[in-house]
């Protein structure tokens, strides 16, 4: 989750790399999948065909993990991901699945934070 994967050096604003990207599409589009077959229950309230939300959070799934990763390494270091209660036992699977149907249902307005925050952030030398 919060592992050395993806992050440079101590940078903790680290970029979205494709590989990083891809790495977590994966779990995006399984959601996407299963909820496709699943079908959706509210699809009668909603005015949005409930299919084309569960594509954007596909497809927004990855940049939310890492705002949330990008977050809890701003007020935190990797060290404390990694020790004590957090030490990676099979344990921890619980939370993973907890944090990753987290950032998939509220991966449209996270994903939408990250973007706007370090996607489209201009550069320090940048005059407007």
């Amino acid at each position: 989750m919060l592992g050395a994967e993806g992050f440079i050096g101590s940078d903790w604003r680290a970029k979205l790399s494709l590989k990083y990207y891809f790495q977590r599409f994966f779990w995006g589009a399984l959601g996407f999948v299963l909820a496709a077959w699943n079908g959706s229950i509210f699809s009668h309230v909603l005015p949005v065909p409930p299919l084309i939300i569960d594509g954007f959070s596909a497809l927004l799934f990855p940049c939310a993990i890492k705002f949330v990763e990008n977050l809890a390494l701003r007020f935190t270091s990797r060290e404390f991901w990694n020790k004590g209660v957090l030490i990676d036992t099979p344990g921890k699977s619980g939370g993973y699945a907890i944090f990753y149907v987290f950032c998939y249902v509220f991966s449209i307005p996270l994903g939408m934070a990250y973007v706007l925050c370090d996607v489209l952030k201009p550069h320090k030398n940048m005059r407007l």
